[in-house]
């Protein structure tokens, strides 16, 4: 007589023996957060597809299998395969707060593969996938799986390289939903024999947009990708726009970078502002306190286009791409870094006159932020990729340092225009609230080469050599 078997989603704590038949998903070790375990974690499902297990899934039970616990394997044609649970991408681009504990599974082609970052203590890869409908979404790759991806795409070579992300969770990272791993409850496998790999390839198959790919680390030819049909707004418009991240075309007239105003005292784990006290630095976000803090970029640019004016607020990756220098990388003849004012003249000179794309973080129902710069979220500088926005009226025109706004918006042949330039606030009144605001949008990681590498100027008493960011 076959025993009775319990659906997962009937398991109680008040029956202390229940017989359950099941298919394993994934399989692995236990992974960092749990301490001196050393046990091996299964995610299960059943019949009905219900699955079990503690955070992969989101079953309220963790099972856990004692002396007393008999397993057998059974030999079920009919029983169902469903290894895996995707989730769309548009569904995962719509959420708006980022949930630790939800995970699921994705399926797309590889159209960025990345380049490994290296830091002392962690690596990974950051990816961009495409789902058929040429939805893309950034996926970051963590420790535990960055050799098995680059083993799995150098045998993807001269294919269309289609990926699975088994248990993934998300992310939020300025505004930005995207995924990534988690540690080695996640698996990723490309071009496997699957079904759901050999239905994905039938249903893109013919559409020319998705090409071979040569190896890993070429990313010259994907760089563009990230920015074809582009809706990029003017900046008259800002005011009008609802809450959202949005694309401008901006030209830089002037800098705001004056002594003391271009950069902020940075903790060197988290990269949030210090406050300086008796020779120390105090992070009010690590609870810590050290005897050195780090200069990162964090300045005004106003920018024009045909329509208007407005200034923005560019924090350190950002100034690091458009300075092409990072602060310490700022070398006098004596081969020492340059005093803070020289500097402030040199991002001015390599910044002035530069047309660029701007992405911006708006909120604008926040009343709050209506008296500020916007945030810049992104930045584009790819030379033919500005020029394929740039309004048509700025696009023969060379900036000059004498050049004045009102003769770009509304042409140097007025007799008489408005002589007033930018009000922008002073940013040393304002960090504190702007630095809180970004901590509360979830747990964002700087998972980027640019920041991983950073090593900015060294302001205290000690040089710290090798710098160590916490993955959290």
């Amino acid at each position: 007589m076959s025993p009775f078997v319990t659906c997962l989603t009937n398991l109680s704590k008040a029956i202390t023996t229940s017989t359950i038949k099941v298919r394993c998903v994934r399989r692995y070790e236990g992974v960092p957060e749990d301490k001196n375990d050393n046990s091996l974690e299964c995610v299960l499902h059943d019949i009905e597809n219900n699955t079990l297990k503690n955070k992969a899934t989101n079953h309220q039970f963790r099972l856990v299998m004692n002396s007393y616990t008999e397993v057998f394997e059974v030999k079920d044609l009919t029983f169902p395969r469903m290894m895996f649970a995707f989730k769309p991408f548009p569904e995962i681009s719509l959420l708006r707060q980022y949930d630790d504990i939800a995970f699921f599974d994705v399926i797309g082609v590889i159209t960025n593969p990345g380049k490994e970052v290296k830091q002392s203590k962690y690596r990974l890869i950051e990816i961009e996938i495409s789902d058929e409908q040429h939805n893309k979404i950034f996926c970051t790759i963590w420790e535990s799986n960055v050799d098995s991806y680059k083993e799995d795409f150098k045998k993807s070579k001269g294919t269309i390289p289609i990926v699975i992300v088994q248990i993934c969770k998300t992310n939020l990272f300025r505004g930005e939903m995207r995924i990534s791993t988690h540690f080695q409850a996640s698996k990723v496998l490309i071009n496997p024999e699957l079904d759901e790999v050999t239905a994905f390839r039938k249903r893109i198959e013919g559409d020319e947009r998705f090409i071979p790919y040569g190896s890993l680390g070429q990313v010259g030819p994907f760089i563009s990708s990230e920015f074809e049909n582009l809706t990029v707004k003017s900046l008259e418009d800002l005011e009008c726009l609802e809450d959202g991240l949005y694309w401008v075309f901006g030209k830089i007239v002037s800098v705001e970078a004056h002594y003391d105003t271009w950069y902020y005292m940075s903790c060197k784990t988290c990269f949030k502002k210090v406050e300086a006290e008796d020779n120390k630095f105090n992070c009010s976000v690590c609870k810590s306190t050290y005897s050195h803090a780090y200069r990162r970029y964090r300045f005004i640019v106003n920018i024009v286009d045909d329509t208007s004016n407005t200034s923005l607020l560019v924090w350190d990756r950002e100034g690091i791409q458009l300075i092409g220098k990072k602060v310490y990388e700022f070398i006098g003849a004596d081969n020492q870094i340059l005093p803070v004012e020289d500097i402030a003249k040199e991002i001015a000179k390599k910044l002035v006159g530069q047309s660029v794309l701007f992405k911006l973080q708006f909120r604008n129902q926040l009343e709050y932020y209506k008296s500020y710069p916007h945030t810049v979220n992104k930045v584009c500088n790819i030379p033919h990729v500005v020029e394929k926005y740039t309004p048509q009226l700025l696009g023969s025109q060379e900036v000059r340092k004498e050049l004045k706004l009102s003769d770009l918006i509304f042409g140097s042949d007025l007799p008489e225009v408005s002589q007033k330039s930018f009000v922008t606030p002073d940013l040393s009144s304002v960090t504190n609230e702007i630095n809180h605001e970004r901590n509360i949008e979830g747990s964002v990681k700087r998972c980027l080469e640019d920041d991983f590498n950073c090593c900015d100027d060294i302001v205290g008493c000690q040089k710290n050599k090798n710098q160590k960011v916490s993955k959290e």
